[in-house]
Order: C-alpha cells, then structure tokens, then sequence
C-alpha cells in the first residue's frame, strides 16, 4: 500500500551572505582536529575494488556494495537492501523536443559495487569551516527563496512515486550560498529529495552518513558536463523517485 504523501516539486534559491575570504581555509588544525579528520577520512575512504578518474580529475572508488559508509551508521546496521533488488516497474516521463535532454557522467563500477566519491582532508577542512563560520544575515527563514510547485494535501490521495524533467542551470554562487531544483516526496517529518543543486556546502554526498548508494554508474554527487545558457542550448535531466517494495523506494 502506498504511503499517503505531498508530492513537491520546487527551485529552491538560498541567498547568503559572509565576511571571511576564502583564505581562512589556511586556518592551523590544532592536534586533536588533524587526528579526527584523519580518523573520519579512514571512515569514509574504504577500500576500493577499482578506482576511476573523471575528466575533472576527481576519483571515484567502486566500493562493496555492503561495506559503504552508510553502512556504518547504527541506524542502518540490520538493513535488508540488496544490489540485486530491481523495482517492479520503471516509469517513463516525455521528453520536449525544444531541450537536450542529457545524462550524467555515468561510470563503470563492477556489478555489486558502488562509486563513492574520494574524499580528501581539504574537503573535510572546507566543509566544517563552511558549517562554523558562515550563516545567513536573516532571522526569518534565513535566506531561503523557494518558487514551488506542489500537489493538493489529500488524504484519499496516495503516491507510489513520482518524477520530473529539469532544466540544468550553474548559476553564479558564492561562498555558502546555493541555488537548486528538486522533487520531493514527502509524509509528514519524512521526505524523499533528488534534483540537481549548485554550490553550498549541505551534504549531498557521502561525508554525512545515512545516503546509501545503489548504482554502479551514477555517484551521489555527479556532475553535468553541460549546463543551459539564456539564449543558446537548453540542457534538461529527468529524474523518478519510485517504489520498488513496501518501504523502499529508489
């Protein structure tokens, strides 16, 4: 039985503003910071089976499906997911001739692995800095623009899934600040998300525990080669949120 949900669909603009400059990245770790950053990246940099390298230079580890680190959270512990695991069913959405429609930069991880992003000490550095220095001015919904658009909330009304054809943009941020485009499905406290997000410093990737990943080709946090232009090429990405069994959802 599906679960009764609001389905959203929005662009979400967050607008902030911070005094540092980037040089504060420079900031000296005291001991006892170098030795939690070396203990949360032997977390989360698990042995890889392979290793790819991106036209970005970024590299990619194919991880056992089973020994990702979202598996080290207590929460997830007894889980029973699978790599095998296939929905029932795929939705299919139309596409509009007037875009480009485009996937993400897809890898090649063996079957029962997963790519995971390798994470370095600048990274971990960047983003606690980022979480402790930089905040909105705002007090009232701090700097948070939302343009949404969203179901009716019915409690006769179920949702087995949802999706969504997006345009891709990179629009110019600074600092904290991001802007993206996202589908959510949500139930009360609960809520599933994916879109696309430029800039900002939220975990989107595996540097916060709980995201498990399930394909050997797409990373948490892929990026798009290419990216709308006013006046020129539009580039659009479609996205599903579905059910596969009783309470999971891919």
């Amino acid at each position: 039985m599906a679960i009764r949900a609001i389905l959203i669909i929005s662009i979400v603009c967050y607008i902030s503003c911070y005094s540092k400059a980037e040089e504060d990245f420079t900031t000296k770790l005291s001991k006892l910071e170098e030795l939690e950053i070396e203990k949360e990246l032997n977390l989360l940099n698990k042995p890889p089976i392979k290793t790819i390298k991106t036209k970005d230079g970024v590299l990619y580890d194919c991880i056992d499906f089973f020994k990702q680190p979202a598996f080290d959270h207590p929460a997830l512990k007894n889980h029973s997911y699978h790599y095998k695991m296939k929905p029932s069913f795929r939705p299919k959405i139309n596409k509009r001739k007037d875009y480009l429609n485009i996937n993400s930069k897809r890898l090649s991880c063996p079957i029962g692995t997963v790519p995971i992003r390798r994470t370095t000490k600048e990274d971990l550095i960047k983003s606690k800095l980022f979480t402790k220095t930089y905040g909105s001015l705002t007090t009232e919904k701090p700097g948070l623009h939302h343009a949404v658009l969203r179901t009716k909330s019915d409690p006769k009304r179920r949702y087995n899934g949802g999706g969504a054809v997006m345009n891709i943009y990179q629009p110019n941020v600074v600092g904290p600040q991001y802007s993206s485009s996202q589908m959510t499905i949500k139930n009360g406290p609960d809520s599933i998300q994916v879109g696309w997000t430029a800039g900002g410093t939220s975990c989107f990737n595996t540097q916060c525990p709980g995201f498990v990943i399930v394909s050997t080709e797409i990373p948490l946090d892929f990026t798009f080669e290419q990216v709308s232009q006013r006046g020129g090429t539009l580039y659009e990405t479609s996205v599903f949120i579905y059910r596969v069994q009783r309470v999971l959802w891919r």
